[in-house]
């Protein structure tokens, strides 16, 4: 028994060391997907090759693989309001809250890890982008900024673009509030309730005149209705007098050739009454008239 439990022991024991020394002597390292990285030696980056995501070899105890993630890094701007804030073009202090974003310029892990270390980064953006959100506010009035958020953070942005020579892609520049003292505040609250007021009344005004608009154009469309309904009636009267005209010529065309027909057939009833005369006649001549005498009487003829 007791062998078996020395034996157990001495396998125990070659195994954590065995796991110890390949802790100490690995020759791998894993890079994520996230991830670029560079290998060193003596914690020196060898060479410019930049690692991609899975398994690379490094030399063992002395190597190792410093990694850098590629995924967007956020700088927070505060531009306090009674230290270093930033004024607005009528002369108001302003105290800003902002992010940066960006990342690691993949292409240049070697230099950056070799160069810059991120709170170095994070500084460098931090300044430069204070520089230009306060260049970029001291164009607007305090009344101004709070409607041209976007608008101030995108020329802030464009501005900071040129300003930045780091080995780092910036993505974007974000204003998220505007802070003055208690006295501008009122001021500006009184100049919004005033042109809120002013709006209120330009809306009445628009309204007042959307009406009359409205009004004038059905007046003018039954105006146009009005006269259209009267063109109506004048081509209805007209339309009726070319119908009965037209009725009327129909009627007179009708009698002329009744007419013509009634007389065709009483010549044709002509016709049929010497046809049948011809049919019968014997030769002799029958007078179409009565002679008379010099008395009235009438004249006996000889019969032939």
């Amino acid at each position: 028994m007791d062998k078996d439990l020395k034996k157990l022991i001495r396998v125990v024991a070659i195994t954590i060391g065995a796991f110890v020394l390949f802790l100490i002597f690995n020759p791998l390292a894993c890079v994520g997907t996230t991830e670029r990285g560079v290998r060193t030696l003596f914690g020196a980056v060898q060479g410019d090759e930049i690692l991609t995501p899975g398994i690379t070899i490094k030399v063992p105890l002395a190597g190792g693989v410093i990694k850098r993630s590629i995924t967007p890094n956020e700088t927070k701007i505060l531009i306090q309001l009674n230290k270093n804030a930033a004024v607005s073009a009528d002369t108001q202090e302003i105290g800003v809250k902002a992010s940066v974003f960006w990342r690691y310029d993949e292409q240049k892990i070697p230099q950056i890890i070799r160069e810059y270390q991120k709170p170095d980064i994070d500084l460098i953006i931090s300044s430069a982008a204070i520089e230009q959100i306060k260049a970029t506010i001291g164009q607007y009035t305090v009344f101004d900024l709070g409607k041209n958020t976007s608008v101030i953070s995108r020329e802030a942005m464009n501005n900071l673009q040129g300003k930045i020579n780091l080995p780092i892609i910036l993505i974007d520049l974000m204003v998220s509030d505007f802070d003055w003292s208690a006295e501008v505040d009122k001021i500006v609250e009184q100049k919004i309730t005033a042109m809120a007021s002013v709006d209120k009344a330009a809306a009445e005004a628009d309204r007042a005149e959307q009406e009359q608009r409205r009004l004038s154009i059905e007046a003018e469309a039954q105006a146009r209705a009005d006269v259209a309904r009267a063109e109506g009636r004048l081509r209805a009267a007209q339309l009726d007098a070319d119908a009965k005209r037209a009725e009327g010529q129909a009627i007179a065309d009708y009698n002329r050739m009744v007419s013509a027909n009634m007389a065709q057939e009483i010549q044709f009833r002509q016709l049929e009454i010497q046809l049948e005369r011809a049919k019968r006649w014997n030769g002799n001549e029958i007078p179409t008239y009565l002679p008379l005498n010099p008395a009235g009487g009438i004249v006996t003829l000889p019969a032939r």
